[in-house]
């Protein structure tokens, strides 16, 4: 097996474990501002994506 990093595009299947890494890294602003930040919001399924 090689020790190679392989580097992928996220598909739909893990939009549940990116979701619950962005709440974890972001949530903590909520309170502070009132809302959700951007990284949090769901994307609409026909949006492009965010970063190439």
């Amino acid at each position: 097996m090689s020790d190679a990093i392989r580097i992928a595009p996220a598909t739909r299947a893990d939009a549940d474990a990116m979701r619950a890494l962005v709440v974890a890294a972001y949530g903590h602003f909520v309170e502070r501002m009132g809302k959700e930040p951007g990284p949090c919001a769901p994307m609409p399924p026909s949006s492009p994506p965010r970063a190439t």
